[in-house]
C-alpha cells in the first residue's frame, strides 16, 4: 500500500513539473493574452506619472520600479493592472520606434520561490518568465528569443551560478 502511495505520488509531482515546464502556467497564459489584448487596444491603459506608477505598485505590493529599457530603444507608454487567478498583474507597456508594443510584467507573490527563466511561444508572442524572492516578472514581445532575454536582462540580470 505504501508503495502504491509513493507511487501515486511521485506521478502527480512529476506531471506537475512537466505541465509547468512544457506548457507553462495559467499566469503565463494570462500574461500572453494581456500582453495581445494591449496589442490590439493599448488605449485602456494609465499613462505613465510618477504618482500613477506609484499607485499601481502600491496595489499589488511591490516597490515602484519601472525599468529603463531606453537603451534597446524602448519607451514606457501606459501601465495598468490585469486580474489574474493568482492575484493583480502589473502590466507595464513600451513602445518601439516602429510601433512594436513590449509588456513587462510584475505579479506579488507570497512565496519566496526562486524559478529560473523558461521561454514559451504562443500566438506569435515570445515570453520569458522568471520568479525571484517574492516577486513573478515576465517579458512579453513579438521578438525572437535572443531579443526577449536582452530585455529580461535589464529588467532584473539574470542571477550568476
Amino acid at each position: 500500500m505504501a508503495v502504491v502511495a509513493l507511487l501515486l505520488g511521485a506521478g502527480w509531482t512529476s506531471h506537475s513539473l512537466y505541465v509547468t515546464l512544457v506548457g507553462g502556467s495559467t499566469y503565463t497564459d494570462e500574461v500572453i493574452q494581456a500582453h495581445i489584448l494591449a496589442s490590439s487596444s493599448p488605449l485602456d491603459a494609465v499613462p505613465l506619472s510618477s504618482d500613477a506608477v506609484a499607485r499601481l505598485f502600491a496595489l499589488i505590493g511591490e516597490q515602484a520600479r519601472v525599468p529603463d529599457l531606453k537603451a534597446l530603444g524602448l519607451e514606457p507608454v501606459a501601465a495598468k493592472l490585469v486580474t489574474s487567478e493568482e492575484g493583480p498583474v502589473l502590466q507595464v507597456a513600451y513602445r518601439d520606434a516602429a510601433g512594436a508594443l513590449v509588456s513587462f510584467f510584475v505579479l506579488h507573490d507570497d512565496r519566496s520561490d526562486e524559478v529560473p527563466r523558461h521561454v514559451l511561444h504562443r500566438y506569435g508572442v515570445t515570453l520569458v518568465y522568471w520568479q525571484h524572492d517574492h516577486s513573478r516578472y515576465a517579458v512579453a514581445a513579438p521578438l525572437s528569443d535572443k531579443q526577449v532575454q536582452q530585455i529580461a536582462n535589464l529588467v532584473e540580470p539574470a542571477p550568476q551560478i
